[in-house]
């Protein structure tokens, strides 16, 4: 014998002398508990019912759990396309401030140029006029 109850409704008692038993007319998407209890006939002996055993069934998609999956990964999609956007334009912005495409007139480059040269490789002047050394670098501009 079979006890079959949904939350919240009155149990269905189902009858069977079978192992297997089919339950028809169940709603989709419903938790369903199902207890058992064996009989013997011949000794009218019974036993007391088993522990619930609850199951929720399946069937086709809800059209707004669809329509939400839909949502979700629309948002996503805009979501990695304007980080793509953002990543891009702030590489844009930090390649035209280091690489600038307007070139600078000849006599501020060469001013940098030389001033560059003068305060960035301070070891290298230092050793190229060093006292034990044989050579003298003529090349440095210090």
């Amino acid at each position: 014998m079979f006890l079959l109850f949904d939350q919240g409704l009155k149990p269905n008692v189902v009858d069977s002398s079978n192992n297997l038993v089919t339950l028809p007319e169940l709603e989709a998407w419903t938790w369903y508990c199902v207890m058992v209890q064996s009989r013997y006939d011949y000794y009218n002996k019974t036993s007391g019912y088993t522990a619930p055993q609850c199951m929720q069934t399946e069937g086709d998609t809800l059209f707004w759990q669809k329509f939400l999956y839909f949502l979700v990964s629309l948002v996503v999609c805009f979501l990695l396309v304007l980080l793509s956007y953002t990543f891009f334009r702030f590489y844009r912005v930090i390649k035209h401030t280091v690489y600038p495409t307007i070139q600078l007139p000849a006599y501020i480059q060469e001013v940098g140029y030389t001033w560059a040269n003068e305060h960035t490789h301070p070891i290298k002047c230092y050793l190229s006029h060093a006292p034990n050394t044989t050579s003298v670098d003529l090349t440095a501009k210090c």
